[in-house]
């Protein structure tokens, strides 16, 4: 499909999605009901942002359209939920970004990047700057249409049985960590491994692994991480931002009345705002109970950075010239990264260093 056929049939916009307002909007219409496939399990935060999605776009629709919310493995395996979307198997799903990196690797700029944006830039970048059409365009090659839908923002950088104080002591390392941040770590001399999260707490109880990632302090929490592992590391350098995703089946999309889409959009947008809220609340309250718990809290040091830094940028330009798509989204999405750098740096982490000071 080409870039125009996209930009006209599946994106409304912004002046669209307002025009739709915030308040219960009561469509009169036809009923529709759809599937909305997930790869998250009922206990973190994650499942909140499809629920609120489903629930909003209800709302908005007087209870014509109708979503019904899946965990993972209910409909599809967790991590097929994009597979599901493009083969109708449901009409829409939620997911994050890297999770669909073996299908198509350009995937992983939709969620984040290591040592990339952070949500501001992301959206401003995606939003603003064309970051949506060219994802759109990624978007369509598997017949789907997707919009952000949820935030996890800044995360954590995992639970570790034993204090790590340089480069040297990640050598050997076996950790519970997936996507790009695990590529980079693997040369970094890690032996990085996959495991659901439902399975990460025995693996980190029993010593299969010595270190273990999930999400951040609320999440963490709920696994109970910190019961089995004391050092608690920050910050999650592959995931400075976390932006969720939802996924729409192109036909479908395209054969909604334009009211319903107005709605579905409104709703993804008053989500992601909602859950980044949400998430910020739970995590300030966790972090605190589990300082007061024993947990002991670390900050990476400087030389693991700096090597995770370039690794990331040596990575990134292997993928360039391994992948087309790849290469076309990255190097906008860096050329707005770095023009994004000076003014948050004067705005918005001057006044931070300031404001945090010791």
């Amino acid at each position: 499909m080409k870039r125009r056929d996209v930009l006209k049939t599946g994106a409304i916009g912004l002046g669209g999605a307002a025009a739709a307002g915030v308040g219960s909007m009561a469509v009169a219409g036809e009923s529709v009901r759809w599937r909305m496939a997930t790869p998250w399990p009922a206990g973190p935060l994650l499942i909140e942002a499809p629920r609120m999605l489903a629930d909003r776009v209800s709302e908005l629709t007087g209870g014509n359209f109708e979503i019904r919310v899946y965990q993972g493995g209910e409909l599809v395996p967790a991590l097929e939920t994009l597979d599901a979307v493009q083969q109708g198997i449901a009409e829409c799903g939620h997911g994050w970004g890297p999770y669909w990196i073996g299908r198509n690797r350009a995937f992983a700029l939709d969620g984040g990047i290591p040592m990339g944006m952070n949500s501001r830039q992301h959206y401003a970048w995606f939003f603003n700057a064309g970051g949506m059409e060219l994802l759109h365009e990624l978007y369509a090659q598997f017949g789907v249409i997707g919009w952000p839908a949820g935030n996890c923002d800044y995360q954590m950088g995992g639970f570790f049985r034993e204090e790590i104080n340089s480069l040297d002591d990640l050598q050997g390392l076996r950790f519970r960590i997936g996507g790009l941040g695990g590529e980079i770590l693997s040369r970094m001399g890690v032996s990085t491994e996959v495991i659901a999260g439902g399975e990460i707490f025995p693996a980190l109880e029993r010593g299969a692994v010595d270190a273990a990632e999930w999400v951040g302090p609320y999440d963490d929490e709920q696994l109970g991480l910190h019961e089995v592992a004391p050092y608690y590391y920050y910050p999650s350098w592959w995931e400075p931002g976390t932006p969720l995703s939802v996924y729409v089946n192109l036909e479908q999309w395209n054969a909604l009345p334009s009211e319903y889409q107005s709605a579905f959009q409104t709703a993804a947008w008053e989500v992601n705002l909602r859950h980044m809220a949400m998430y910020d609340y739970e995590n300030t309250h966790a972090l605190k109970r589990l300082k007061d718990e024993g947990v002991m809290l670390r900050e990476f040091p400087a030389d693991i950075m700096e090597e995770a830094a370039r690794i990331a940028e040596e990575l990134y330009e292997e993928y360039a010239d391994e992948n087309e798509d790849w290469n076309r989204i990255w190097s906008h999405y860096r050329e707005h990264q770095e023009l994004f750098r000076e003014s948050f740096e004067t705005m918005a982490y001057s006044y931070s260093r300031f404001n945090y000071r010791g």
